[in-house]
């Protein structure tokens, strides 16, 4: 028996897409989905297992973290100490969580001896002693019992919990059984109600059985709760039409999977990012039956539960500077297509994150990954990002879509988005981009950074000339060459104020004889500021009041272009406004970046 399954919304997707990562040979993909062999999913579980061994090895983790502690005592030697203390903090961890299963255990006793001839080698001239001992340490943290132990747990806590609570073998409970006792415990709750359920359907479907038949099929299976449910209600059947009848009245369809039985409820151990409780599901009840809100199979609850196979799982930066925390994230790429290439996409997709690549690149190569530039166009691609903390109960969920203007803009302009420099700036950049936002708040605080860090401010016209190509792209616009003049117009008009007012400020420095007066370019941090405030405010007025009583100050005629501050008929007022900023605060001849941006124009990944 082959099962049929259709890819439909992103959560059966992405359990799909984890079904075809642990069965890649053997699950058949087709243009809406996948079919396999019901007698595979006795291998499911143990599949499962290993693939999560695999990919969060408590080793491998444990490797990252200590290597690159050393990169960086190796490159910079006073730095030492920090990356000798993190090394020991990490050992004295994974020591301390083996210590409850393995205390006895002499590849235990061996860590621990390590730990401690590491501790000693405080000075940095003991750099090679203490990489030999990681090395030997990490050897001993790879072997079983030890490491699949460790891995398991974490994969627990990190990676399954935020999802399904403690339900089956995640509850805490059984932490200290072996992984096969933990196994038989997810076959008993994820594999044999589904094998239960595909047999009872196609029992009903048959013609050579009668009401006993089917009588002594739930008796024999009665540890399974809805079948003893059924082998009590169907006791006084005498004829298998009305087993049938009482069947298709009385059991709702799964609303997930096509042609299965409603046994369960879509509720928050199922998927707690989605799910609800029971008690707050009274706007989804089924039949009006409170105890029933979403009917779901034990095919839907397996498909589920395949979720973090199938997403990629990263951490993600949220927010800027020391303010920023890292939060687990689980990733999708979700689009109408063939299955074969919503599976393949998904792949690049964690293979991006995992080897932690920008977002933004991460973007402009799936794009580029679709085989025709039509198709392309018309695909809607939907990226959507969650977190889960199941203690806080607390979901974050984003849905980021790419309409034809945002697939276009990083075809032709997105390699440009390297010239902001700094990495959460630019993602948060692309993240309101692809929100549909129009990313002005973004570049406003990049601005403030920029005079804040000294920076020149040809890194803050680049961003706002990506902000401007993107507001004429969803205009429909599509000869910017003409319309970007605008952009480097008021740049250039800044530089020129910066020039004379820094002129002005050596002279009055000369006249002075010297050190006490105030420098032209700490005046002029003081006037972006000033003028980034009127920006960020929406104040027109005030903005070219400044700027006009500056130009009469120095001698210079107003500029034309920044008339568009009010009436806003070539450029709104954030565009013309910080790009005029941007000019001020740079002193550099923009040539050769000017050649370097109109090559960037290209496309190309950098």
């Amino acid at each position: 028996m082959k099962l049929q399954l259709r890819a439909e919304d992103w959560t059966v997707n992405m359990g799909l897409v984890g079904l075809k990562r642990l069965f890649d040979k053997e699950a058949e993909t087709t243009r809406v989905g996948l079919e396999l062999d019901i007698k595979l999913l006795d291998e499911l579980v143990d599949r499962y297992f290993d693939y999560l061994l695999n990919a969060y090895s408590v080793s491998a983790r444990e490797k990252d973290i200590m290597e690159n502690a050393l990169k960086r005592a190796e490159r910079r030697p006073e730095q030492y100490i920090d990356a000798y203390k993190k090394i020991i903090d990490q050992m004295q961890k994974q020591t301390k969580s083996a210590a409850r299963y393995f205390a006895d255990l002499e590849e235990f006793q061996q860590m621990e001896h390590i730990v401690q001839q590491a501790k000693k080698l405080k000075n940095k001239d003991n750099f090679s002693e203490l990489s030999k001992l990681i090395d030997t340490f990490l050897s001993f943290l790879a072997m079983n019992p030890i490491h699949d132990k460790l891995t398991l747990n974490f994969v627990k806590s990190v990676i399954l919990q935020p999802l399904y609570g403690q339900v089956s073998f995640l509850n805490v409970t059984h932490n200290a059984k072996s992984i096969e006792e933990q196994k038989n415990i997810m076959k008993k709750d994820y594999i044999e109600p589904v094998l239960f359920e595909c047999q009872w359907l196609d029992l009903l479907d048959s013609n050579e059985v009668d009401v006993p038949d089917v009588l002594n099929f739930l008796k024999e299976r009665e540890s399974y709760s809805p079948f003893k449910t059924w082998h009590r209600q169907l006791k006084k059947k005498k004829q298998m039409s009305e087993v049938r009848s009482f069947i298709q009245k009385e059991v709702p369809e799964c609303f997930l999977i096509d042609g299965q039985l409603g046994t369960g409820n879509f509720e928050e151990m199922t998927f707690l990012p989605l799910g609800t409780s029971l008690k707050g599901s009274l706007n989804f009840q089924w039949n009006l039956n409170r105890n029933r809100p979403m009917p779901l199979s034990a095919l839907g609850k397996l498909i589920l539960f395949l979720v973090p196979i199938g997403a990629s799982v990263y951490n993600r930066k949220i927010g800027y500077g020391s303010q920023a925390e890292y939060l687990s994230h689980y990733g999708f790429i979700h689009f109408q297509g063939h299955f074969e290439n919503i599976y393949r996409q998904n792949n690049a997709y964690n293979t991006h994150r995992k080897n932690d690549h920008p977002f933004e690149f991460i973007i402009m190569d799936l794009l580029r990954e679709s085989q025709e530039k039509s198709e392309q166009k018309q695909r809607s691609f939907m990226l959507i990002e969650f977190h889960s903390n199941r203690d806080a109960k607390k979901v974050l969920l984003d849905y980021y879509h790419m309409p034809t203007y945002v697939v276009d803009y990083f075809q032709h302009y997105g390699n440009a988005l390297r010239f902001i420099h700094r990495a959460e700036y630019r993602e948060e950049f692309v993240r309101s981009v692809l929100h549909g936002i129009d990313p002005k708040q973004v570049l406003l605080k990049y601005f403030r950074e920029i005079i804040e860090s000294n920076m020149d401010g040809f890194r803050g016209r680049m961003a706002v000339l990506e902000r401007y190509r993107l507001l004429l792209l969803r205009k429909g616009v599509k000869e910017m060459k003409d319309k970007e003049k605008i952009v480097y117009h008021a740049f250039y008009k800044g530089q020129t104020l910066r020039k004379k007012i820094i002129k002005a400020g050596e002279e009055r420095a000369d006249q002075a004889g010297a050190e006490n007066t105030a420098g032209g370019k700490k005046k002029i941090q003081g006037i972006a500021y000033r003028l980034l405030n009127a920006v960020k405010a929406g104040h027109p007025q005030h903005f070219l009041d400044t700027v006009f009583r500056l130009h009469m100050g120095v001698g210079l005629d107003i500029p034309r272009v920044l008339l568009n501050v009010l009436h806003e008929k070539e450029a709104d007022f954030e565009t013309v406004g910080s790009s005029f900023i941007s000019g001020l605060l740079s002193d550099e001849d923009q040539k050769e970046k000017d050649i370097t941006n109109d090559q960037s124009k290209k496309g190309e990944v950098v």
